[in-house]
C-alpha cells in the first residue's frame, strides 16, 4: 500500500470513530445495554484516556483527537431522550381514586428535609442515628433496613411515625420514619404498592406523610428489581426499564405536581432508563454528588454514581442535595432541601 492510499485510509477510520460513537450510542439509548454503558461510564472514560495518553505518547494526535471526539459524541447520543409520554389507559381505577389524595391534600407550608440511605444487608447502622437525626431531617428512607429497633429509636429521635414496607425483590425491605404522621388517604389504607397494572409486581410505594406544622404530599419510594445470581446483567437491565415505565404510568394516573420520588433508584439520575419515563410525566432530578461505591475490595475508593436519588414535580423547587459522610456501607446516604413553589411564587 502506497503511503498516500495509507494516509487516506487513516483518515477515513479516525473520522469514522465519532461517527460510530453515535450510532452506538443512540442505538443504546432506552434499551438495556445502555443502562448497563451508564453505569461503566467510569471504567469507559478511563480506557478511553488511557488510549489518548499512549497515542499522544506515540505522536499520533489525530487518533487522540478521534477517541476525544467518539467519546464526547457517544456519551451525547447515549442520555438523549427517546422515549415518549406513557400510556395511563391501563391504570386501574383503585389508582385514579386515591388521585383525589394527590391533587387536594392541604398545601405544604414550609421547606422540607429528606434523607434516604441504601444500605447493605445484614448490617446494623444504629451506630449512625446519632449523625442522622443531627441533620434535622423530615423525613427519613432506608432502603434494606427494616430493623425493628432502628425504625423505633429513628420515630423517637423525630418524635414521628415509622413504618416498615416488606420487599418482594431482596430479603430485607424499607424503613419511612416521618416527623409527624402517615395520612390515610379514603379512611381505609395509608400505603399503597404501585404499579399501574395488577398483572406485575409492586415497583415503588405510594403514601402520604404528614410533617408536623409543614403539610402532607405524595412520597414514592421505589422499590427496582435487584442484580442477583438467578439474572443475567441484561434482564436486570431490562428490568429496571420496566420498573421505570411502571412506576411513571402509575404516577401520571395520579397526578405528579406534588409527588417527590425518592429512594434507591439501582442506576444514575442521567441514565435513559429514568430519564425517558419520568421527565415525559412531569418529574424533575434532584442531583447530588455520587455515594457509590465508597470502596472496592476493602479499599477506599472514589464514588462514580449516585445510585440513591430524588426526582420531583413542578410544585417543588429544589434547594440542595449533598452526601453527608456517615457509616461504612457500600453506599452513602443523600440529603434534599426542598421548598414548595408556591412559597417561592409568593
Amino acid at each position: 500500500m502506497t503511503p498516500n492510499r495509507r494516509r487516506w485510509l487513516n483518515a477515513v477510520i479516525l473520522c469514522s470513530m465519532p461517527v460510530l460513537a453515535l450510532a452506538v450510542g443512540a442505538g443504546a439509548a432506552g434499551e438495556p445495554i445502555g443502562v448497563l454503558l451508564a453505569l461503566a461510564e467510569p471504567l469507559v472514560f478511563a480506557a478511553l484516556m488511557v488510549g489518548v495518553s499512549l497515542a499522544l505518547l506515540s505522536s499520533k494526535p489525530g487518533l487522540a483527537t478521534s477517541l476525544v471526539v467518539s467519546a464526547v459524541v457517544g456519551a451525547i447520543s447515549l442520555h438523549q431522550p427517546v422515549t415518549p409520554s406513557p400510556s395511563t389507559s391501563d391504570a386501574p381505577a383503585w389508582l385514579r381514586t386515591i388521585k383525589g389524595c394527590t391533587l387536594l391534600s392541604k398545601p405544604t407550608l414550609a421547606p422540607i428535609r429528606l434523607f434516604t440511605w441504601t444500605v447493605d444487608d445484614h448490617q446494623n447502622i444504629e451506630e449512625a442515628i446519632p449523625a442522622i437525626l443531627k441533620l434535622k431531617p423530615d423525613i427519613i428512607v432506608l432502603n434494606g433496613s427494616d430493623q425493628l429497633t432502628m425504625g423505633s429509636k429513628l420515630s423517637e429521635g423525630l418524635n414521628g411515625e415509622v413504618k416498615f414496607f416488606p420487599n418482594q425483590k431482596r430479603e430485607y425491605g424499607t424503613t419511612a420514619v416521618v416527623r409527624g404522621n402517615f395520612q390515610y388517604c379514603g379512611g381505609e389504607k395509608d400505603a399503597w404498592h404501585l404499579p399501574s397494572s395488577s398483572s406485575t409486581q409492586g415497583t415503588a410505594i405510594l403514601t402520604f406523610p404528614h410533617i408536623d406544622e409543614i403539610g402532607v404530599f405524595p412520597l414514592v419510594i421505589p422499590q427496582f428489581e435487584n442484580k442477583n445470581d438467578e439474572n443475567s446483567w441484561l434482564s436486570w437491565a431490562q428490568e429496571v426499564i420496566h420498573n421505570a415505565n411502571d412506576t411513571a404510568k402509575s404516577l401520571t394516573a395520579i397526578g405528579t405536581r406534588k409527588i417527590v420520588l425518592m429512594g434507591d433508584l439501582k442506576v444514575p439520575a442521567r441514565s435513559t432508563a429514568l430519564v425517558n419515563p419520568f421527565r415525559t410525566v412531569g418529574l424533575r432530578s434532584a442531583t447530588s454528588a455520587p455515594n457509590w461505591p465508597t470502596s472496592i475490595l476493602g479499599l477506599p475508593f472514589l464514588s462514580q454514581h449516585a445510585l440513591d436519588h430524588a426526582w420531583v414535580g413542578r410544585g417543588w423547587h429544589i434547594q440542595s442535595a449533598r452526601v453527608p459522610n456517615i457509616g461504612t456501607q457500600s453506599r452513602l446516604p443523600i440529603l434534599f432541601d426542598l421548598t414548595p413553589a408556591s412559597i417561592q411564587s409568593n
